[in-house]
């Protein structure tokens, strides 16, 4: 009990005196930050849902072999596989909505970013029009 207290407490204090700091990056709220945490949390949303419709689907075939011949009593061997696979959906679901999010924030700030740019994209006419107004 001791031991585990211990290493819960240096599992907690190790944040704390971890000289890199996320909240204080220079590069937080650029373009290439919100496109790197986008694709991330994409990535991570997307493997946690797919993981957890796959645990469902392990759990109910787990529990519809376990069914008896007749069908009158089921034993519950993939309740955990089922329930752990409910939570992991739920939480991939908000993660994988926040990446999304995070990746058009990217867009907006690229699009921003480059029409203030001194190079950036110029508006150029599509139509050109001209008018002689009497002297040539």
């Amino acid at each position: 009990m001791r031991t585990s207290l211990f290493v819960l407490f240096l599992l907690a204090a190790s944040s704390c005196f971890a000289q890199y700091d996320p909240a204080n990056d220079p590069e937080r709220g650029t373009y290439d930050w919100h496109r790197r945490r986008g694709t991330s949390q994409v990535v991570a949303g997307s493997v946690l849902t797919a993981g957890g419709v796959a645990l469902v689907l392990i759990g109910q075939n787990r529990v519809l072999q376990s069914a008896d011949v007749q069908g009158s009593t089921i034993k519950a061997k993939g309740g955990g596989f089922i329930a752990g696979g409910i939570l992991a959906a739920l939480v991939g679901i908000p993660v994988f909505i926040s990446g999304i999010s995070n990746a058009h924030k990217a867009k907006v700030l690229l699009r921003t970013q480059a029409a203030l740019l001194p190079g950036g994209p110029q508006a150029f006419p599509a139509l050109g029009l001209r008018v002689a107004l009497g002297k040539r």
